[in-house]
């Protein structure tokens, strides 16, 4: 009696290893297919902060002209009002 419960208990041990591993299986390839999923996204985003960067020296190369030309406009502002009031004076 006593050697057939244990033999029922050391199958019943066996099957619950397989059943553990089984799980263990599954649980890795669902983590292998995230950590995939994961990669890929990686690459996206990483190759969109690229763009992004290059777009923001871009912006940041205009906004300086343009800072610049506006300096331009200022200054040649000043010197025609300059010239008007000289002309008024005479």
């Amino acid at each position: 009696m006593k050697i057939k419960e244990l033999l029922r208990k050391l199958e019943s041990k066996d099957v619950e290893s397989e059943n553990l591993v089984k799980n263990l299986k599954e649980e890795i390839e669902e983590s292998n297919k995230n950590n995939k999923e994961l990669r890929e996204r990686l690459s996206v985003f990483e190759k969109n902060k690229s763009e992004m960067e290059i777009e923001n020296q871009e912006l940041n190369y205009r906004q300086t002209k343009l800072d610049f030309e506006i300096v331009k406009v200022e200054a040649q502002l000043e010197l025609i009002k300059d010239v008007v009031l000289r002309e008024k004076r005479f």
